[in-house]
C-alpha cells in the first residue's frame, strides 16, 4: 500500500529523518526523562542512530518510515512507523514522542488522529503498537486515542511491552475527534460556515468582530465539548453545552445540557456522520451524570434527532430580553 507521508498531517511539515537529524532528535528525547526511566536506559546519539534503521523480522527499509514533524523549522515530534507489519493490512507504530512542552494540550492526540486517518485512506485496517508496561502516562495516552490491549506482551531484557491495537473503521474514512484548543480556528471556521448555510447567507458574508471574538472566548472557556468530523479537513461539527441548575425531583443532580452547532457539509450528508457525532456527545453527557439534553430542531434536522431518541417537549416557556 502506498503511503504519502505529506498527508500524515495538515498542521505540520512531515519528512523522513536521517543521521543529520540525530542531534535534534536527541534534544527532543532528552526532554522526556519519564519515558527513558521506564525503558531503563538513557538517550544517546548512538542508540537514536541505531533506531533509524532498526527493523522487525521480515521487514525491509522500504516499509519503515522514521519521520519528523516540524513546526516551521522546529522538530516537535517523531514517529517510527512500519507498514505492512505484522500483516499486510496492519501498520505498526514503533515509537511516537512529542516535545515535552507541547504535551498535555491535545496536540499529540490531534496528530495521532491525522496519522490514523491517513493510514485508513491508504488502505490499512488497523494499527498496532507496544507501550512499556508500568508506564501509566503512555498507557493513558494510547487508551485515550482508542487503542486497547490485545492480551499479548513482548519481553526484552530491560522491559515488557504491552501490545495494543486499534481498528480503523469509524465512520468510513471520516474520523471524529473532540476539539481541543489546537483546533480552535477550525471550530470557528466550520461554525461560521454553518451559520451562513442555516441563515441562507451568501458565501462572502462577514461577521461582526465582537461576535467572532465572543465565540472564540466561549469555546476556550465554557464547559462544552465540540466534536469535529474530519476528512483531510473539517467537514462537520456538533457541540454540547453543559448547564448546572438547581436540583429538582426529576433532575436531582441539576446537571443538564444543550446540543447545538450540529452541521455537516452538503456532500457528506446522509452518511451517518451527524448521527455518530450526536451519539458521541450523548454518551459523554450520560457519563457526566446529565439527566436531560435539550436542543432546538429545524425541520431538516428533526428526523436525525428523533432517530437519536429526542421527543417534543411542551413544558417550557421563554422570554426574550430585547436590547
Amino acid at each position: 500500500m502506498d503511503l504519502n507521508i505529506k498527508q500524515l498531517s495538515f498542521h505540520y511539515d512531515v519528512r523522513r529523518c536521517t543521521e543529520e537529524d540525530v542531534s535534534d532528535i536527541y534534544e527532543l528525547c532528552k526532554g522526556n526523562p519519564t519515558y527513558y526511566h521506564h525503558m531503563k536506559m538513557e538517550p544517546t546519539c548512538e542508540n537514536i542512530k541505531s533506531v533509524l534503521t532498526e527493523l522487525p523480522p521480515g521487514v525491509t527499509m522500504k516499509d519503515k518510515f522514521f519521520l519528523g514533524f516540524y513546526r516551521e523549522r522546529e522538530l516537535i515530534a517523531i514517529l517510527d512507523l512500519i507498514t505492512g507489519y505484522p500483516d499486510a493490512e496492519t501498520a505498526y507504530i514503533g515509537w511516537f514522542m512529542m516535545k515535552k512542552a507541547l504535551q498535555g494540550k491535545g496536540i499529540g492526540s490531534q496528530m495521532i488522529g491525522e496519522i490514523l486517518c491517513c493510514l485508513k485512506t491508504a488502505g490499512f485496517q488497523c494499527v498496532r503498537l507496544g507501550y512499556v508496561k508500568g508506564n501509566p502516562e503512555s498507557e493513558g495516552f494510547w487508551r485515550k486515542n482508542g487503542f486497547l490491549p490485545t492480551g499479548k506482551e513482548s519481553k526484552t531484557e530491560s522491559y515488557t511491552a504491552v501490545i495494543m491495537q486499534r481498528p480503523l473503521e469509524e465512520c468510513g474514512g471520516i474520523r471524529l475527534i473532540r476539539a481541543t484548543d489546537a483546533w480552535l480556528d477550525s471550530v470557528i471556521r466550520i461554525r461560521l460556515e454553518m451559520l451562513k448555510v442555516v441563515n441562507d447567507l451568501p458565501e462572502d458574508a462577514s461577521f461582526d468582530e465582537k461576535f467572532v471574538n465572543a465565540s472564540e472566548n466561549y469555546f476556550k472557556k465554557a464547559d462544552q465539548t465540540t466534536v469535529l468530523a474530519v476528512d483531510r479537513e473539517v467537514i462537520g461539527c456538533a457541540t454540547i453545552c453543559y448547564i448546572e441548575l438547581m436540583p429538582t425531583f426529576d433532575h436531582p443532580t441539576g446537571k443538564r445540557a444543550h446540543i447545538m452547532n450540529v452541521y455537516t457539509r452538503k456532500n457528506y450528508r446522509r452518511q451517518g456522520i451527524a448521527y455518530q457525532m450526536m451519539k458521541m456527545l450523548m454518551e459523554e453527557a450520560r457519563q457526566r451524570g446529565v439527566t436531560e439534553i435539550s436542543l432546538d430542531a429545524t425541520a431538516q434536522g428533526r428526523p436525525l434527532y428523533e432517530r437519536c431518541g429526542f421527543v417534543d417537549n411542551q413544558e417550557g416557556m421563554v422570554f426574550s430580553i430585547k436590547k
